[in-house]
């Protein structure tokens, strides 16, 4: 069912009857999107959506909602801060995914509370790693989606010099958000990384991995567009005292598995 059909969302849930309603649902607009006039259907999807998904699951008996925010709903602060706090840091959202994003994340949060439901809204950050493909909602892939891709079509990714960023495996972040699930942590919390990834490193293993798997990366550069650049890192403790200790796949595994995702090889694991 479409996050916009209230109707259709109900009444799948009511035939499911699920425990809990994990939502992470969005449109992730960029600048030129925003340009083209798309506002009213990124709130409708975000915020909307978000909206008709709790009140859905408050229909259906579901007693845990996990409502996906995003670490972009921190906005300014981003540039201000040298570690993302859940509880101290502001948000000042100025893009319209962030602004939406924390609006459906407050949104989310008041029908938690009206309706009697257990409701936790993670603010994922700086995902990258399997499961991850172009859709013609997302403009802008993760820069190690785009550091793989240039690989395997025989480029050289380039990135800024001296670009670092918070990156978090996507099969972690997976295992952060299960446990997360299973928890009883309300409210908002961070999913990401406290440590800082140099992105032209990254850059520099994946062609070394690449070549170690047969492929010729021989040709031109190809440019890494970084969306949010030197983003800090983010205080986990919120999450650990939810969670306790998760899994961090080493880099050399993360990028092997990034490389049969993209070659079709291996379906991700199950988390």
């Amino acid at each position: 069912a479409h996050v916009r059909d209230a109707a259709a969302l109900t009444a799948a849930l009511g035939a499911a009857r699920p425990d809990i309603l994990v939502h992470c649902a969005a449109l992730t607009p960029d600048e030129a999107r925003e340009r083209a006039g798309h506002t009213a259907e990124i709130f409708d999807v975000n915020v909307g959506g978000t909206a008709n998904a709790v009140e859905a699951a408050a229909k259906a008996g579901v007693k845990r909602v996990v409502a996906f925010s995003s670490g972009s709903a921190y906005g300014r602060s981003l540039d201000d801060v040298a570690v993302l706090d859940e509880a101290t840091t502001d948000c000042r959202p100025t893009l319209l995914y962030a602004i939406s994003k924390l609006a459906a994340e407050k949104t989310a949060l008041r029908l938690g509370a009206l309706h009697g439901l257990s409701v936790v809204t993670p603010r994922l950050s700086a995902a990258w790693g399997p499961w991850e493909y172009r859709t013609s909602m997302r403009q802008t892939l993760s820069p190690g989606y785009q550091i793989i891709e240039a690989v395997i079509a025989g480029e050289v990714p380039v990135v800024p010099p001296g670009t670092q960023m918070p990156l978090v495996f996507s099969e972690d972040a997976a295992t952060m958000i299960s446990r997360l699930a299973l928890s009883r942590l309300e409210g908002p919390v961070n999913i990401g990384s406290a440590e800082m990834v140099d992105l032209g490193a990254l850059a520099e293993e994946a062609v070394a991995v690449a070549r170690a798997r047969g492929v010729s990366v021989a040709g031109g550069d190809r440019a890494v567009t970084i969306y949010t650049p030197n983003r800090p890192a983010m205080a986990l403790e919120r999450l650990a005292g939810a969670i306790g200790d998760w899994p961090i796949t080493a880099r050399a595994d993360a990028l092997a598995r990034c490389f049969d995702w993209h070659s079709g090889l291996a379906a991700p694991r199950p988390f």
